[in-house]
């Protein structure tokens, strides 16, 4: 009788180990998987600093333009007067 409880036991506890090893397997996607996904989170980080760049630049053009724009204004009004 102990010997039955025992192998019982036995293969119950190693059942439910591999019941865990299967579902921590079923959770964790796979090699490439994970690899797509970094890949895909980088590109989606390299657009956004890209775009917030190219933001930055068309300010500071616009900026420029503007100034440029308003001290010509000045000097041709000055020069008129």
């Amino acid at each position: 009788m102990k010997l039955r409880i025992r192998s019982v036991a036995i293969t119950l506890a190693l059942s439910f180990a591999t019941a865990a090893s299967a579902a921590d397997d079923a959770k964790k996607p796979n090699r490439i998987e994970r690899a797509a996904d970094k890949t895909g989170q980088a590109i989606e980080r390299g657009a956004k600093k890209t775009g917030r760049a190219l933001e930055h630049a068309a300010k500071k053009t616009g900026a420029a333009l503007d100034h440029a724009a308003n001290k010509t204004e000045a000097w041709v009004r000055k020069k008129t007067e």
